[in-house]
């Protein structure tokens, strides 16, 4: 219940970053593959568990949308963050979950974890064997994290482009992107008449999961 509309109350400059997420699960499980998954999944309902590192995130309506995507049911299991989510995916007591890629790369790589696939566009860099969504057959399982500059509604369209000039040439700054690759993350200047149209996107689209999901709140 916020006191505010995001599209109404502000008046958004420029995507500052945008990050990827990956859909991992722990060793113990036994799917190798993300078909594997959905097929234990729709085989046994509601028994594999799907740990939700924020209630409300991105993470948690892109498992929402997954479910409603391939009909299969999971036992969903909240949690307070990325951090006692991830513990327990390694400890084998949750099996699989959407996280933010620098949260569990590492982990990845040393096996903790195994990546089934990322929500990306395309295939990362750092995890080229690892398959997206998209390409398995959900192409409207796409989401990445993503970061606004926003000003005040009503903000002056002079001071709109100043500001907007500014954010695009700090983007472009190699130290900048150094900063942010070193994060998990791209710079992704746009212009503010994009940004709200992208903004108005991401609201409906996911207002829509919501809805359709009955996914609450707490």
């Amino acid at each position: 219940d916020v006191p505010y509309d995001v599209v109404r109350d502000f008046a958004p400059l420029s995507i500052a970053a945008v990050s990827s997420i990956v859909l991992v699960s722990s060793p113990a499980f036994p799917a190798r593959t993300f078909e594997e998954f959905i097929a234990i999944a729709k085989a046994k309902p509601e028994t594999v568990s799907a740990e939700l590192n924020t209630i409300g995130s991105l993470h948690h309506l892109l498992t929402e949308q997954m479910r409603l995507r391939t009909g299969a049911k999971f036992l969903l299991v909240p949690y307070k963050g990325s951090g006692p989510a991830i513990v327990d995916l390694i400890g084998g007591h949750v099996q699989v979950g959407f996280e933010s890629v620098p949260g569990v790369i590492e982990h990845i790589k040393s096996g903790k974890l195994r990546a089934l696939a990322v929500a990306s566009p395309n295939r990362l860099d750092s995890m080229p064997d690892v398959p997206t969504l998209k390409e398995l057959g959900y192409p409207d399982l796409v989401a990445e994290p993503w970061w606004v500059v926003m000003a005040p509604a009503g903000t002056p369209p002079a001071v709109m482009d100043k500001l907007s000039a500014s954010l695009a040439r700090i983007a472009r700054i190699p130290e900048v992107k150094e900063q942010f690759a070193a994060q998990g993350m791209v710079p992704d200047w746009r212009s503010p008449a994009d940004t709200t149209q992208f903004l108005k996107s991401e609201v409906a689209r996911w207002a829509q999961v919501v809805k359709d999901s009955g996914a609450k709140a707490q």
